[in-house]
């Protein structure tokens, strides 16, 4: 019989800092400098943490980002089916409705890829998907509208985007509210990595299994 996942023994909740201003993106990550990243809660189930992601929020917005080491020195992309590459995509839920198992207009997915958009397919690209199962789906946004930055270099990438409110439906920021969150890394070769809900459940369409980020200080 497998073992019961740790992650499932308690609901995740991480600070997420604040902002002092609407960063700016060029793949250097500026904005994380000074904050740590999410806690790696994959560790807890005896898998190993390959990327690093961060969650920061300003009043205009919510910002989100990755670092991945890259020991191949190659970063490969698949628009159709975005968990095949490697990119990042998170889910908020701007109400925390933690006890609701299906979508709400409140939630959101984003998928964030460090390559594959522009004429040459070599730049970031971004875009929202819906949430499947979902009683009722968030207007989507244009991909215009996420602001996006990546960089890849001899053996890591980056990609880092910035969330206006205007797309996330019901985001009321100031410090102390909380939203439900939950993210899948994908990376070639070294698998998946998801933050609250573990290999096997319904992270990507149960928003009961995302954690919680509280905005702070």
């Amino acid at each position: 019989m497998p073992d019961f996942p740790s992650r499932m023994l308690f609901h995740a909740v991480a600070t997420c800092p604040h902002l002092r201003s609407e960063p700016e993106l060029d793949g250097s990550l500026r904005p994380t400098r000074g904050h740590e990243p999410l806690p790696p809660l994959a560790e807890l189930d005896g898998r190993p943490a390959f990327a690093e992601v961060w969650a920061l929020w300003h009043e205009s917005g919510l910002y989100v980002a990755e670092y991945c080491p890259k020991p191949e020195g190659t970063v490969a992309v698949n628009r159709r089916r975005p968990h095949s590459g490697d990119g990042l995509q998170v889910w908020i839920d701007t109400r925390a409705a933690r006890g609701a198992h299906r979508a709400s207009r409140f939630c959101h997915h984003f998928i964030l890829l460090p390559r594959g958009g522009g004429g040459s397919r070599e730049e970031p690209t971004a875009w929202q998907a819906r949430i499947r199962r979902a009683r009722e789906h968030a207007p989507l946004c244009e991909p215009e509208q996420i602001r996006i930055a990546a960089h890849i270099g001899d053996n890591y990438y980056t990609v880092e985007a910035f969330l206006p409110a205007a797309i996330l439906t019901g985001f009321e920021p100031r410090e102390g509210v909380r939203l439900g969150f939950n993210y899948l890394a994908h990376d070639i070769p070294a698998g998946r990595q998801l933050w609250s809900a573990p290999h096997g459940l319904p992270g990507d369409t149960d928003p009961s299994l995302w954690g919680t980020l509280e905005l702070g200080e």
